[in-house]
């Protein structure tokens, strides 16, 4: 199995009470009114997007590392986004 580790930067939104996830490697952003629902729309979305991109034979990025995204955004929560690929069936893993 492989598995990705994708950082996302966590945002409150004031006007509207939601939290977003901004997973910079992907470019994608995901909503919700707790944390607990921002992590699992950006674990559908993650999924999603490594899904596509095996099928139609695309690159997946290389996750930035913790470490670096906390350098990088020092005053936001950052928060790991988990997907794994089964390398024989070549498609995400949902657990």
């Amino acid at each position: 199995m492989k598995n990705y580790m994708f950082p996302g930067v966590l945002y409150f939104i004031a006007e509207d009470g939601d939290f977003m996830l901004h997973i910079e490697d992907l470019n994608v952003f995901a909503y919700g009114d707790s944390v607990e629902e921002v992590q699992h729309n950006a674990l559908d979305l993650v999924n999603a997007y490594v899904d596509l991109s095996l099928k139609i034979d695309c690159e997946i990025p290389t996750p930035t590392t913790f470490e670096e995204m906390v350098q990088k955004h020092p005053k936001h929560t950052i928060l790991l986004v988990e997907t794994v690929v089964d390398p024989v069936e070549n498609c995400v893993v949902v657990k």
